[in-house]
């Protein structure tokens, strides 16, 4: 009936409508849109906004992982502070992404309102492919392979892995390609942060 409900009013790229069912939590209709689109960087980004906010409300519940999830690397908690201080302002265009605004019942959090770290971590690993899909289309064929072949068996040292072999790539020049690293730099963390988490437990 969701899904219905959205799928009216969906029209190409579908972007929106996507974006907007992982800021309400309910990420299984908005995977099930995601094999109609060829996701971008753009895309990426909104994601990695998704992502750090729903990381930040586990934070905020869990005080006592702050410190390990800090001490994966400042890059990670800037972008973090930068999504907290915007909180209010974020628009779906917007680098910032959409505010969360889970409903009763959504898949992103238990009953007890705690952030699944699972749930979490697969929305990271969609962010990187996301990311990672413009430098398949912007660098030769042979950084093309590496990079689809890496992202499509994305698992933890996958993306430690991809996002080390990006900094070594040749990227476009441009401020873009220097953006789009540091997002998949902060994807990759935030990949780590989660993986801390679940030690944790």
């Amino acid at each position: 009936m969701l899904l219905s409900y959205f799928c009216t009013y969906i029209s190409p790229p579908f972007f929106p409508q996507i974006v907007e069912l992982y800021a309400h939590g309910w990420d299984s209709y908005a995977e099930e849109l995601l094999e109609n689109i060829v996701p971008d960087q753009a895309f990426g980004t909104l994601l990695l906004a998704i992502a750090g906010r729903r990381l930040t409300l586990y934070t905020r519940a869990n005080p006592r992982v702050w410190t390990q999830v800090a001490a994966v690397g400042p890059l990670l908690t800037d972008y973090l502070d930068t999504l907290i201080s915007s909180d209010g302002q974020g628009t779906i265009n917007g680098t910032t992404g959409p505010q969360l605004r889970f409903a009763e019942g959504n898949e992103a959090a238990n009953a007890s309102g705690e952030i699944s770290i699972d749930k979490l971590t697969k929305l990271v690993e969609k962010a990187f492919r996301c990311l990672s899909t413009v430098h398949s289309t912007s660098t030769t064929t042979t950084t093309t392979s590496t990079t689809t072949a890496t992202a499509a068996s994305m698992t933890a040292s996958g993306i430690a892995n991809n996002v080390n072999s990006n900094k070594q790539q040749k990227l476009p020049t441009g401020t873009g390609s220097s953006s789009n690293t540091k997002e998949l730099r902060i994807a990759g963390q935030l990949f780590d942060a989660c993986a801390t988490i679940k030690e944790l437990r």
